[in-house]
């Protein structure tokens, strides 16, 4: 969700309309503005600043629809012709009409434009729980006191219950299947289980790959 408002943002738009006179650029209303990128906010992190989205994004947008506005104004303008019958009245411009049908297409536009900001939002909210899960099935690992062989047979069953459970399974869901699937394959190998002894055995979890990892997936 964004950490700006409706209402700073449509100020911020405002502002970037206004010369050093104080005069504005635009001819769209307030309400239309609004309308046109409210809906999106709730596509963008915490992590986004309203400048870079304004710019980006809500500007160029806004500046179109303006644009448009006042062509097809013009346009009217240009073109109308009276009737000679004054008991007619002349034809008014279907603003409300305007609007309604300028949301649509700015709808499509804008979704069209967010939809790699979208798309690095959620890669970052998925590593963000992978990580947790990640950091939890190690905590969980270090009390069992493996040996360094056991370790490595333990982290195979990990990642074999990831797939056996899917992406959606709770961290003590695949912490579960993988001490199931861990005995099994020690049971495999005539071998028992039982916390190690020592000073090498009872290791903390290490959670430096899994960091390296996003740090990397960050930089691309």
């Amino acid at each position: 969700m964004a950490k700006f408002t409706i209402e700073e943002l449509l100020e911020n738009i405002k502002a970037s309309f206004t010369n050093a006179e104080g005069k504005s650029s635009l001819q769209i209303s307030d309400r239309t503005i609004k309308e046109t990128l409210e809906p999106f906010l709730s596509l963008v992190g915490d992590e986004v600043e309203m400048s870079d989205f304004i710019e980006k994004y809500a500007k160029n947008s806004i500046d179109s629809a303006n644009r448009n506005l006042i062509k097809m104004n013009a346009d009217f303008a240009k073109n109308y012709k009276p009737t000679t019958n004054p008991e007619t009245k002349p034809t008014e411009f279907d603003l409300e009409g305007f609007f309604t049908r300028f949301a649509e297409t700015q709808k499509t536009s804008i979704e069209s434009a967010l939809a790699p900001l979208r798309d690095k939002i959620s890669s970052l909210e998925s590593d963000k729980i992978e990580l947790i899960k990640n950091e939890s099935i190690a905590s969980k690992k270090s009390e069992l006191k493996l040996s360094k062989s056991w370790s490595v047979d333990f982290d195979n069953s990990v990642e074999i219950a990831k797939l056996r459970l899917g992406k959606d399974a709770s961290a003590d869901d695949i912490y579960n299947e993988a001490y199931k699937h861990f005995n099994q394959t020690l049971s495999s190998r005539g071998e028992t289980y039982k916390p190690m002894d020592g000073d090498g055995s009872d290791q903390k979890p290490d959670f430096s790959d899994i960091k390296k990892m996003l740090e990397s997936r960050k930089e691309k």
